[in-house]
C-alpha cells in the first residue's frame, strides 16, 4: 500500500508523485499575456507623450549651436584683427558667412584671403537673417568694428536667438 498525504492545497497525492506535481508557487513564474500587454500600452504612452517635446528639445538645440558657432566666429575673427594687426571681415550671403583676413586692409578686393566658410546648409531647420550693411563688418586692429549690425538665428519652432555686434567691438547674444 502507498503512502498518502496531505499537500498545502488540501489535496491528497502520493508521496511517491509529491516532487512531480508542481506547487502553485512554481506555476505562477513569468508574466500573463494581459500584463504584458498593459505594460506594453503604458510605455507606449509614455512615448508618444514625450516624442513632442523631444522634436522642440532637436531643434532649439541646433538654433543654440548655430548661435555658438556664429558668436564664437566673430569672437575669433575679432581677436585675429587684433593679433595680426590689421582688418577682418565676416560678410555674410545667401548661403553663408565667411571669414576673410583683408592683408591690404581694404576689405573689397582680390586681396583678401578667405579664411573660413561656414555654410547655413550646415544648420537643419535654421535661418540667418543679417542687419549689416553690405551684409558684412570689418574688425580693426584695435577691435572696434566698422559697424553695429546685429545676426538674427531662428528655428522652425519660432524660437530666435540674436547676435549684436557694437561698434567698440563689443559682441552680445541674446534669445527670445
Amino acid at each position: 500500500m502507498m503512502k498518502t498525504g496531505t499537500h498545502r492545497d488540501g489535496w491528497f497525492y502520493p508521496k511517491v508523485f509529491r516532487r512531480c506535481v508542481p506547487s502553485p508557487a512554481q506555476e505562477r513564474k513569468g508574466f500573463t499575456m494581459m500584463e504584458l500587454m498593459v505594460a506594453v500600452v503604458i510605455v507606449s504612452v509614455m512615448v508618444l507623450l514625450a516624442i513632442p517635446n523631444f522634436v522642440t528639445f532637436i531643434a532649439n538645440m541646433r538654433l543654440k549651436g548655430a548661435a555658438d558657432d556664429l558668436y564664437f566666429t566673430l569672437q575669433q575673427t575679432r581677436a585675429n584683427a587684433i593679433r595680426s594687426g590689421g582688418k577682418w571681415m565676416i560678410q555674410f550671403t545667401s548661403t553663408s558667412y565667411r571669414i576673410y583676413d583683408c592683408r591690404d586692409n581694404a576689405c573689397n578686393d582680390d586681396n583678401d584671403i578667405l579664411m573660413k566658410e561656414n555654410p547655413f546648409s550646415k544648420y537643419a531647420g535654421i535661418s540667418f537673417t543679417d542687419t549689416f550693411s553690405n551684409h558684412r563688418t570689418e574688425f580693426l586692429s584695435d577691435g572696434m568694428a566698422s559697424q553695429s549690425g546685429s545676426t538674427k538665428i531662428s528655428n522652425n519652432k519660432g524660437r530666435e536667438r540674436t547676435i549684436a555686434v557694437q561698434t567698440s567691438g563689443n559682441i552680445r547674444t541674446s534669445s527670445s
